[in-house]
Order: structure tokens, then sequence, then C-alpha cells
């Protein structure tokens, strides 16, 4: 049987304690994914910040792209070495004046060929 690495997304994750909204995923190891968020407010200054994300840890940020609609995170899982099997990505929205947004947030996330919706 395969060993998967558990992934924690936390949206609103100031810090892991207070995270408005997670979800656990299972994300095969020396696999590369990407996180979309979408974009609210088109305009008005609002952005995604990752926050609580180790890069030494069991996976790594590849880059970012912002398209229309999206931002999309892309990380890879690091291969198996025994000993890490859980890891941690905290997403903030946050608006120019430094302020979180006065309304919920729609935003989906995509990894691989699948589409989870939290």
């Amino acid at each position: 049987m395969k060993k998967l690495l558990v992934l924690s997304i936390l949206i609103g994750a100031h810090t892991l304690i207070n995270a408005q909204e997670s979800k656990k995923l299972n994300v095969a190891y020396n696999q590369q994914f990407t996180i979309s968020l979408k974009k609210p407010y088109a305009g008005t200054g609002y952005f995604w910040t990752i926050c609580n994300y180790a890069p030494d840890g069991p996976i790594t940020l590849l880059g970012t792209e912002k398209g229309n609609s999206t931002v999309d995170f892309k990380f890879s899982s690091v291969p198996d070495r025994g000993f890490q099997s859980v890891a941690y990505i905290g997403f903030n929205l946050i608006r120019a004046d430094g302020n979180p947004p006065a309304e919920q947030v729609n935003y989906e996330i995509t990894i691989g060929e699948n589409n989870f919706n939290i």
C-alpha cells in the first residue's frame, strides 16, 4: 500500500490554531500539485498570501501564477524519506489596507485532476 503525505490546507491561517477553515488532503510523495484560489473583488486590492509554510519541510513551492480569476500556487511534495508525513500550508486573504475581507470569500482547491471545493 502506497504511503501518502497528509496535507492540511488552512484558510485564514494567521496562526495554525485560528484558521477559519481547513481541509486535509492526501498527496502522494514526489508529486507536483497546484492549489488554485479564486481571486475575489477584482481590481480592489485584495490578494492571497502564504503563511505557516516551511520551505524546508515535506513540500516545496515551485512558483505562483496569476490568472484572470485565480492565483495558482504550484508545489511539489518531496520523495518519501520515512520521517515526514504531515505538511501545512496556510493562506490569508489580505486587503491593501492590511485588514481582512468584510465578507466570506469563495475559493476552490485543485490538486491533480481532482477538484476539492471547500
